[in-house]
């Protein structure tokens, strides 16, 4: 790309404040309104895995009034549309999914759907990436551009294979072929004006896990009729607790290991859809939970200290479980990181090098592409943290995030060195 195609030198001036201004500040300046109106669209239509139809439609109907061509569906709901043509490709991928969580914000844009809500900042996510078309409709890439719209990040839904939106998208080769993949997270623990990027691994790998205890129902005034599962889960969740602290005692400084079991349900019969009354002893136990780790080197520690926890109970109950590796760690390219890292510095944010405990579908991108995945800032209050009815992110974020992305694409596409990225990797 020629230098005076890039979008930090271009048209530039100097304003009061004595910094330039970009075509990249013009253009978010000028549709600031229309950021917020989008993001607040989707903030008022969240929609769970695998059913973000009316989600689709509307970015399928923004992107065709923009003029772009290139689009496609895949992963029953997901939308990918490129902008542009040839070398290099640059990747911008968004989140479309939200939560069964109702929202009691308040707010007049509050969810329409009853019972659920976009707590996890994805509605951010999707206004981003309906505003970087926007953009580079306007000014066309030297290079393409492929924005990536993906459901189910949060849950694998009703997929039969039990996928994510990014693993699915993973398989039918959407980031393959791709030279550098951006990505932001918004984040209630940092201020406004923060942004968060750093090398190597930057979300935790993830691995939900079910057990199962079956014993014997009976009545509960009778324990000796039967074989009563649930002491036997009592002692499951305590072997849990002692297997996480134990690996954490060896995992060193730089790593996280998390075992958390959130759902216990039990049932009388597989056939009773409920649990039954407390004077009878349910047959079966069912323990749900997930997992996280860093480093990736930990994984197999961790996945056979969860079978071992369960043979320890074979020679006296049925117990079994079954592990699901539900995404990567996401691994953060140290080539592209400065890409991101030089827009913030540009942007006059206040730089963070955070790794977190979540897990992200970026990871499922980071095995194909290299990538660069942050985090910007949107703190408003103690309750508002993700995943809570209270999520109210501090909507200042959008423009920032919205700069960040816009930014680090033009600056790699700008760059030499971009279109070799991808190559190195195989060699």
């Amino acid at each position: 790309m020629a230098q005076s195609r890039c979008a930090f030198s271009i048209d530039d001036e100097l304003g009061e404040s004595n910094q330039p201004v970009t075509r990249i500040d013009k253009f978010v300046s000028n549709h600031s309104h229309e950021l917020v109106s989008r993001r607040r669209w989707f903030h008022q239509h969240p929609e769970i895995a695998y059913y973000e139809e009316e989600t689709a439609n509307y970015i399928l109907d923004q992107l065709r009034q923009l003029g772009v061509q290139a689009i496609t569906r895949a992963a029953k709901t997901g939308v990918i549309c490129d902008i542009g043509v040839g070398s290099p490709t640059v990747l911008c991928r968004f989140n479309m999914d939200a939560l069964p969580i109702p929202e009691k914000t308040s707010l007049t844009y509050s969810s329409l759907n009853d019972g659920y809500s976009h707590a996890c900042g994805h509605d951010f996510e999707l206004a981003w990436g309906l505003m970087l078309a926007k953009y580079y409709q306007a000014y066309p890439p030297n290079g393409t551009v492929r924005l990536v719209f993906q459901p189910a990040e949060e849950d694998p839904g009703d997929d039969v294979e039990s996928r994510t939106g990014g693993q699915w998208l993973a398989q039918l080769g959407i980031f393959d072929g791709v030279d550098g993949a951006f990505s932001l997270h918004v984040d209630p623990e940092l201020p406004v004006g923060t942004l968060s990027i750093v090398e190597g691994p930057v979300t935790a790998s993830a691995f939900d896990f079910d057990i199962a205890i079956r014993g014997k129902a009976c009545h509960a005034a009778k324990p000796h009729q039967g074989l009563n599962p649930i002491p036997y889960a009592g002692r499951v969740i305590d072997d849990l607790a002692a297997l996480e602290t134990g690996l954490r005692a060896r995992i060193g400084e730089d790593g996280f290991v998390l075992i958390t079991p959130s759902q216990v349900a039990s049932r009388v019969d597989l056939d009773s859809p409920e649990a039954g009354s407390r004077n009878t002893i349910p047959e079966h136990v069912f323990i749900s939970g997930i997992t996280r780790v860093r480093p990736p080197q930990m994984q197999t520690e961790l996945l056979v200290g969860l079978e071992r926890i369960c043979e320890k109970y074979r020679d006296l109950i049925d117990c079994s479980i079954k592990v699901v590796k539900r995404a990567p760690a996401t691994v953060n390219d140290s080539r592209l990181v400065p890409f991101v890292r030089e827009v913030g510095s540009r942007l006059g944010l206040t730089p963070v090098e955070k790794v977190t405990s979540w897990r992200d579908d970026a990871g499922w991108c980071s095995e194909k592409a290299p990538t660069a995945h942050g985090f910007v800032g949107v703190e408003t209050d103690n309750q508002s943290v993700l995943h809570s009815p209270y999520f109210n992110p501090d909507e200042r974020g959008l423009q920032i995030g919205l700069k960040v992305l816009i930014g680090a694409t033009e600056l790699f596409l700008a760059s030499p060195s971009s279109g070799r990225l991808s190559a190195a990797l195989d060699n």
